[in-house]
């Protein structure tokens, strides 16, 4: 507002100046107001390039603050998806290592039921083998006693017409004189 207003003022310096000239009764006065209009432009000019160096500077002094937020407003984001990355990591890596023990559990566990239906199994087939065992001896037996009871009608049968024979040839011994 102040160099508007000294603007003004140097306008309205510049008419009045423009005005006694034309008026011609001030001689004296032309040369003065010219010299007093001179500093003042000078003045003015001085003022409006401290004005404009001010107004650059606070210019550059804002596009700094700007590029200072803008790089902090990045840096801040970046840091806060660095966190919620490392968070959703941290929240990954528990979830897998969660589901991973539960996979061991289920693992152990199903190992340890395996391991008890062999056991079982193993039992079955012992029992079996042990009944098998015994069914076969039994058959053996069987199959002995039977075998034996052949024989003994084989040799019988042909014991008995051995022994017919042997009393007639006994027989014959005796009525010979042997």
């Amino acid at each position: 507002r102040t160099l508007e207003a000294k603007v003004h003022r140097l306008v309205d310096a510049q008419g009045t100046a423009a005005k006694a000239s034309t008026l011609g009764d001030g001689h004296h006065l032309v040369p003065q107001l010219q010299e007093c209009l001179q500093a003042l432009e000078s003045k003015l000019q001085n003022e409006i390039s401290e004005q404009a160096a001010q107004s650059q500077k606070n210019i550059h002094t804002l596009d700094d603050s700007i590029q200072k937020y803008v790089t902090d407003a990045v840096k801040n984001r970046f840091e806060e998806e660095s966190v919620a990355r490392q968070l959703q990591h941290s929240s990954l890596g528990d979830t897998l290592d969660l589901q991973l023990s539960k996979e061991r559990a289920a693992s152990e566990q199903q190992h340890t039921l395996l391991g008890e239906r062999l056991a079982k199994i193993e039992s079955l087939i012992s029992d079996a083998i042990e009944m098998q065992a015994r069914e076969l001896s039994w058959a053996q037996e069987s199959l002995r006693k039977e075998l034996d009871g052949r024989l003994w009608e084989y040799h019988g049968s042909v014991r008995d017409p051995c022994s017919a024979l042997k009393e007639r040839v006994d027989c014959l011994e005796d009525a010979l004189g042997e």
